[in-house]
């Protein structure tokens, strides 16, 4: 060996130390290197050390089932520091004896750190009630769901605070007294909407029936709703349809005799400009646990529905009209909205069909609505041929709250107790605690990413799907994979482990940073270096890189474990880069944890019976509610979304939009930029040796500041091996 760092080492075997001297090559190295997609640096030796004679002997000697414990220690000038701690057993060794009679054992060490434990029991599975952290309950809403049908369609949508999603039905009704005497559903009114190309005059727009339902049939007709200036009826000896001037009764449109009024055309007298018309007939109700909701009695939920039943709720109450009522002028004019906006830029509504008579193949467009009130679509996946909302506005609103009731969970952990059970099992020395030590982001008062805290909790699926649950699960497997990859899936955390054992999990804006969210951490300013001979920079020629090429998806697609509404799966990441590999999506699923707790409740047979519920509680005065939040779409959609902070159209704008592919985004259907890219552009130079001891911060060379991929150290004291990633430019 070279002369150079001084050295000491040790083998520990049943707790007894004994002093070794071990040789090894001038090339020997310790790198520091950082784990491939994560956040966390470990270190190890390259290179491979013999003992001999009395070494060889001990090892020899040495039980094959012993572990036997490295330490090398390098002197500072002061005193003796840990410099690499491993362990090997005599399984990993190479045994040889000379013609002498002379024993050498050559081995590799293998790290003996943090990590090791950890990562071989990512996927090792813990039943957490066995666990047994400590329990923190919490308490979230049960609302009362509007639903609205349309006569004769093949789905139900349901409305639930702030978020819809719609329910087959197996079979279609078609009679109207079916709907109001054995489903208990309220008439909301007719609604149809007339459009064209070029219509002269101009009688687009949404109609409603001025006549009751039970007259609809003999003498239909309906009115223009925004002014009243036009009229469509059915002329009883021709057979054909008529939209009139009101004011002069003078017929400016009609159908050929015995037209559909809602598939074929409507042409005007003068001009044979063409229009179309589309219309639904809508019924609404209203399903709850209480036996009455203000002074209206509820009645039960038939056992045979028209829909399957929720375990949650069990009792009905029809909302709206009677068959005997005019719908024009009511309240409920304005609550459905026919529409026929179109748009030839993508929408997350969907398009018109292929086929339509208008604007086949554009996309729909949300409408602006009457008054005020969040606008949702209406039996989406049927719509023929123009669009059906629900505008659900602040009387509604108030009156689903008003029929609400508290759930209390008191068999649920905090995902930090969760955490930390299966760390100690894994290894005693690691630790993870509710403290802005373990996590600024998950857990500090005013994190720069997250803002307040919040407190993410978990529970056994059962113990939310089943209505009133008596008995809580007795069983809660999960692995501390499952864990991590939900931090990673929701948040977009990574975690490394601290010098003293802690289990930290922060955000991956904090790595970015070098171990900060305010600013950067930057360890050392490698151009301040000079070579002491030439007395030029240490970079000088050294200014080279080159581009790491990574597989690159075209898009990230979030999940859950189970089926949500649309607010809570969220919408692709598209990444807009000529370097995305067409085909290439890349599933970032929390895949054993569901939020979408209301519709859980709603549609337990769509809910695995395995995993987890996650919530996100506030706290005060130590109880633990599940909000409600509110939040605006680009296209100004709106939502108050129960749990909603664990919905992926909030999680994406606010935690995803760092560490991507490329810049340019696409999110919650919006064309948008990164907060941060994934550096690629790599640089690798020799240093002299000098401490880096935290490579999780940056350094700086002459082509900026980077973040350090690897360290290699030469044992014997001639160079430090850097690789470096700086920003992609």
């Amino acid at each position: 060996m070279s002369n150079g760092p001084t050295y000491r080492f040790s083998l520990e075997i049943s707790l007894v130390f004994t002093e070794v001297n071990p040789v090894y090559d001038d090339g020997l190295e310790k790198v520091t290197e950082k784990a491939s997609g994560e956040e966390y640096y470990r270190e190890t030796l390259n290179g491979s050390f013999a003992f001999l004679r009395d070494d060889y002997a001990l090892i020899a000697g040495t039980s094959i089932e012993e572990q036997i414990n490295f330490n090398m220690e390098k002197w500072d000038g002061n005193q003796w520091q840990t410099y690499f701690s491993g362990y090997f057993t005599k399984a990993d060794c190479k045994f040889e004896v000379d013609e002498c009679g002379e024993g050498i054992c050559r081995v590799d060490i293998t790290p003996r750190d943090f990590y090791g434990a950890i990562l071989g029991g990512m996927d090792k599975e813990f039943d957490l009630v066995e666990l047994e952290p400590p329990k923190t309950g919490f308490n979230f809403t049960r609302q009362p769901i509007f639903q609205v049908y349309s006569l004769g369609d093949s789905v139900m949508t349901c409305y639930l605070g702030g978020t819809y999603f719609e329910l087959e039905v197996p079979v279609p009704v078609s009679d109207v007294s079916d709907l109001f005497s054995t489903y208990f559903f309220g008439y909301a009114g007719s609604h149809l909407v007339v459009f064209g190309d070029v219509l002269d005059p101009d009688i687009s727009g949404e109609y409603i029936n001025n006549v009751t339902l039970a007259a609809l049939s003999a003498t239909p007709s309906y009115v223009r709703k925004t002014d009243g200036a036009y009229s469509i009826t059915l002329n009883a000896g021709t057979t054909e349809w008529e939209v009139k001037n009101v004011s002069t009764g003078t017929v400016m449109y009609k159908s050929a005799p015995g037209a559909a009024l809602f598939e074929d055309d409507i042409v005007s007298i003068v001009g044979g400009h063409i229009a179309h018309c589309r219309g639904k007939n809508i019924f609404t109700r209203f399903i709850t646990n209480q036996l009455s909701v203000g002074s209206s009695p509820t009645s039960a939920i038939p056992a045979s529905d028209i829909v399957s039943s929720p375990a949650a709720y069990d009792r009905v109450l029809a909302i709206g009209l009677t068959d005997s009522d005019v719908p024009e002028g009511t309240d409920w004019e304005n609550v459905i909205i026919a529409h026929a906006g179109h748009s030839p830029t993508p929408t997350r509504y969907g398009k018109f069909p292929d086929g339509a008579p208008f604007f086949a193949g554009e996309y729909f467009t949300i409408p602006a609505g009457a008054g005020s009130g969040a606008i949702y679509p209406q039996g989406q996946s049927t719509w023929p041929g123009a669009s059906f909302w629900f505008q659900y506005d602040s009387v509604l609103r108030d009156f689903q709250e008003s029929g609400a009731e508290l759930i209390q969970v008191a068999d649920a952990y905090k995902l930090a107790d969760a955490l930390d059970a299966i760390l100690q099992e894994l290894n005693p020395g690691v630790s993870h605690s509710e403290s802005d030590t373990f996590s600024d982001f998950l857990y500090g008062a005013s994190n720069a990413i997250r803002g307040a805290v919040k407190y993410p909790i978990i529970t056994p699926k059962t113990n939310i799907t089943v209505g009133e649950y008596g008995q809580p699960a007795k069983k809660g497997p999960v692995k501390l994979a499952d864990i991590l990859q939900y931090l990673w899936a929701a948040y977009r955390c990574k975690w490394h482990i601290g010098a003293s054992g802690n289990f930290i999990v922060e955000h991956i804006s904090y790595y970015e940073n070098g171990g900060t969210y305010s600013g950067t951490e930057v360890s050392a300013d490698l151009t301040t270096l000079t070579d002491p001979q030439t007395g030029k920079n240490w970079e000088h020629g050294a200014n080279r890189w080159e581009y790491e090429k990574e597989e690159m998806p075209e898009r990230i697609e979030p999940g859950w474990m189970d089926r949500t509404t649309r607010e809570f799966e969220g919408y692709p990441i598209v990444v807009r880069s000529v370097f995305v590999q067409k085909g290439n999506i890349e599933q970032q699923k929390a895949s054993r944890f569901t939020s979408d707790i209301d519709y859980m409740q709603l549609q337990p047979e769509d809910i695995g019976k395995d995993g987890f519920a996650v919530v996100e509680c506030t706290q005060s005065k130590g109880v633990y509610t599940v909000p409600y939040v509110e939040i605006t779409l680009p296209d100004g959609a709106e939502f108050k979304l129960q749990n909603g902070y664990l919905a992926f159209i909030y999680l994406h704008p606010n935690y995803h939009r760092y560490g991507l592919p490329a810049s340019l985004i696409r999110l919650n259907e919006e064309d948008t930029t990164a907060l941060s890219v994934t550096r690629r552009k790599i640089q690798e130079i020799d240093y002299p040796l000098i401490g880096i001891t935290e490579p999780i911060k940056l350094v700086t060379t002459g082509l900026g500041t980077g973040k350090i991929l690897e360290l290699r150290e030469n044992v014997a004291g001639e160079y430090l091996s850097v690789k470096i990633a700086h920003d992609t430019t």
